[in-house]
């Protein structure tokens, strides 16, 4: 199979060097470049240097009022300052990822943040390893793609849970309640964030007990409660957004 095959399939739809054209292609640009630094275990050699050069300038023809463009040249610059693709190159292309998911461009988030996982080492990271896979179960979800969501929040709750990462297993719990209430199970979504509030609120963790507050006004939305949705104990707090 082709790496990054929904990225050729989307550029594909488009009209070449539109807007649209130009950042899609320079997102692949950049995941390619890593792809090579991977198998080649470091930085570009000296033959290599065209790809470098070729990768900067599909970024400089993203407009420059795009914030995509900052966040591939945030990726770039990191990958190529160090040589590798470690944790920090890892964070930077999350942030990529999340780009697009906050666009609305699933298909392509979900393969960044594939990506992201592929390369995070649960032994060495756990939390970045949990958190790509929350993310891709989060993309994968808001796609319709029900099967890799399902897939990737297992693969979260296994990490979280075999090295006793307590905070990970219940930002996982929040995204399969996510899933119950896209699905229209809301009993069983219900269930699972009640639960989520508790522990996060006896453990001192307000971010996670922020998401799943979040979500708990939604299911009482969807449920036609918009005063219980509005109610101070469900109201969520302000927390810097992530995806799950």
């Amino acid at each position: 199979m082709i790496r990054h095959q929904v990225y050729f399939d989307t550029l594909g739809s488009m009209k070449e060097d539109s807007a649209s054209w130009r950042v899609t292609f320079a997102g692949l640009s950049v995941l390619r470049l890593v792809d090579t630094m991977v198998d080649t275990g470091s930085s570009i050699d000296p033959a290599g240097w065209a790809q470098l050069h070729s990768v900067r300038s599909a970024i400089e023809a993203v407009s420059e009022g795009d914030p995509i463009r900052g966040v591939l040249t945030t990726v770039f610059e990191e990958a190529t300052k160090r040589g590798s693709i470690d944790d920090t190159v890892c964070a930077s292309l999350l942030a990529y990822g999340r780009s697009l998911d906050y666009e609305a461009s699933w298909g392509l988030a979900t393969d960044v943040f594939s990506t992201v996982a592929k390369l995070a080492r649960p032994e060495k990271n756990a939390r970045l390893a949990v958190e790509a896979n929350v993310a891709i179960g989060g993309a994968a979800r808001r796609n319709g793609d029900w099967d890799t969501s399902a897939r990737a929040y297992s693969q979260a709750a296994y990490i979280a849970d075999t090295l006793g990462d307590k905070p990970g297993v219940l930002t996982v719990q929040v995204g399969i309640a996510n899933t119950y209430l896209a699905k229209g199970n809301l009993p069983q979504a219900e269930t699972i964030l009640d639960d989520v509030i508790v522990q996060a609120r006896d453990q001192f963790l307000p971010d996670i007990q922020g998401k799943a507050l979040h979500t708990r006004a939604a299911v009482a939305h969807r449920r036609g409660e918009h005063a219980e949705a509005r109610r101070p104990g469900l109201r969520p707090r302000r927390y810097r957004r992530t995806v799950f």
